[in-house]
């Protein structure tokens, strides 16, 4: 984790940064299931949006925890399908890149979000190929 936000401190020219011990125990406390990547990816999503130079528990995005997305956050916008019937890959296309927009555009997060597999979230964003 230190060595997490040290290095990324570094990389963005933020080397002063710090976690607050809330942040420190909510990090420690998280299951994280997925691999030392993502725990990586939420430490440089911290270093980059932090307003200070304490990182406190509300800034991280835990996935499933705190600073996860809300329920409005995730929702696709009232326009979405107001243009009447669309193919379903159309469809699904647009809900991809919504919720990658959603993840930084991090593919392989909004894949984990999405329950899908990041060549299938590649697959996804190109509403044009036929599904096989």
């Amino acid at each position: 984790m230190d060595h997490f936000l040290l290095l990324h401190g570094r990389r963005y020219e933020r080397p002063s940064l710090s976690l607050s011990s809330r942040a420190r125990n909510a990090l420690h406390g998280h299951d994280w299931p997925g691999n030392v990547r993502e725990l990586e990816h939420c430490i440089e999503s911290a270093v980059v949006l932090a307003p200070e130079a304490r990182i406190e528990a509300d800034q991280l995005r835990l996935p499933g925890g705190v600073g996860a997305p809300s329920p409005a956050e995730i929702a696709l916008p009232e326009d979405a399908f107001v243009t009447g019937i669309r193919p379903l890959r159309e469809v699904e296309c647009a809900n991809v890149q919504h919720v990658l927009r959603l993840h930084g555009d991090n593919r392989s997060a909004a894949a984990r979000a999405l329950e899908i597999g990041r060549n299938t979230l590649l697959r996804k964003l190109d509403p044009g190929e036929e599904e096989t």
